[in-house]
């Protein structure tokens, strides 16, 4: 099939979104019937877990099969992988597994979402100092300023690949070459950017990468993926231990008493793998997710997205308004910020809602979130809506 007819087939998979423009996808998905269904496979699974025998293996052996599909999506080893709760979850995870010393520093950007900022900022009773990446007042990042504030004690520089308010691309490889001669970590918040434009962890160089489901990969919520590579699963403990990252429990369960249980944690990322223990409807949800992203295939969606986003800024961009988001080659992501002249965005989302038209405001600017199965119809449809709800939310 080409890309028209994949994405007229997927779009029967959301009878929620009839009458509707669903431009939220920075926020979060609406799930495809097909994730629906697999969540509620795993869920039935789970729920006769404690019957053991081929129900156990089959649960080892989707989550094995989800696992390698997550990571061949972001381009690293499965082993290196872990399945957590969330992007949020996967952050306090990291921020706590590294042995801090009073007097580092991490480095973040002033603008990042609260997610990726409040981790860091946990660190202070342990003496860690959070430092800033500026922005401007567009709340674009300036990485120039990133070499003035690493000195001898920066052990990490935490940030999105893809901002969650402005849609601006960092240059990732950029900060991973100037970090790495200096045994500085580099940590992604990759949820804004997993499913909507390419990331490969491996060739970035990255230390560690996170991403939850529930937005440009249309999964389920209360499941995330966690990759640290080898560096930095020399450096990093474990901060929490559960009978899921340690080895051995059953042995010591059932055989006779022989001593302590010892503490064995897992190899790999498995040793952060502490939570959630059997997410049967969160694994089953993900992999399906990701068989439709394997379906379509990146680069058509990458490709997709691009034509739609370059759409929609093109009919923006002849409003009453600036388009915030960064539009260049490497520059581009899913999200478009635009900044409405002289009426409150939220006063104009109010009205969008009322037309069944979703997207968010974030910096007091209109978030706008396609996907690629949305369609140029509703891209111009939109627009119209748009313009018609700035005028009414200029009168009330």
């Amino acid at each position: 099939m080409n890309i028209t007819q994949q994405v007229t087939a997927f779009r029967k998979e959301f009878p929620q979104l009839k009458g509707k423009i669903y431009f939220n996808h920075g926020a979060s998905s609406v799930m495809p019937t097909s994730v629906v269904n697999a969540a509620i496979e795993g869920v039935k699974l789970g729920a006769n877990y404690s019957l053991g025998g081929t129900i156990k293996e089959k649960w080892l052996e989707v989550k094995n099969e989800t696992r390698r599909m997550a990571a061949e999506l972001i381009g690293a080893p499965a082993e290196n992988v872990a399945f957590v709760s969330s992007t949020s979850t996967a952050l306090s995870l990291i921020s706590l597994a590294i042995p801090w010393r009073e007097g580092d520093n991490v480095i973040t950007a002033a603008v990042e979402n609260p997610a990726t900022v409040v981790p860091w900022q946990n660190l202070q009773h342990l003496g860690v100092e959070v430092r800033y990446l500026p922005a401007d007042n567009d709340d674009l990042i300036d990485l120039a300023t990133l070499p003035v504030l690493v000195d001898a004690r920066t052990r990490l520089v935490a940030v999105s690949p893809v901002e969650y308010s402005t849609g601006q691309r960092l240059d990732i490889k950029r900060i991973v070459e100037f970090c790495e001669p200096r045994g500085i970590l580099v940590s992604l918040d990759a949820v804004q950017a997993v499913g909507a434009v390419p990331v490969d962890a491996t060739s970035l160089g990255v230390n560690f990468l996170c991403s939850g489901a529930q937005k440009w990969l249309m999964g389920p919520r209360n499941i995330a993926v966690l990759y640290a590579d080898d560096t930095a699963l020399a450096t990093v403990r474990s901060p929490i231990v559960t009978e899921n990252n340690v080895r051995d429990i059953k042995a010591e369960e059932e055989q006779a008493t022989c001593g302590i249980p010892q503490l064995k944690i897992n190899e790999g990322a498995l040793r952060l793998e502490a939570v959630p223990y059997n997410n049967f409807a969160g694994v089953f949800g993900l992999r399906q997710a990701l068989q439709n992203v394997r379906s379509v295939g990146e680069a058509t969606i990458h490709e997709r997205l691009q034509d739609i986003t370059d759409k929609l800024v093109e009919g923006l961009n002849g409003l009453d308004g600036r388009v915030i988001s960064p539009r260049g080659e490497n520059e581009w992501s899913g999200i478009v910020s635009f900044a409405p002249s002289g009426t409150d965005a939220m006063d104009i989302v109010t009205e969008l809602h009322r037309n069944g038209v979703y997207v968010a405001v974030r910096k007091g600017r209109l978030r706008i979130c396609p996907h690629y199965y949305n369609t140029y119809e509703e891209v111009q449809k939109f627009l119209a809506i748009l313009k018609k709800a700035i005028l009414a939310a200029r009168q009330r």
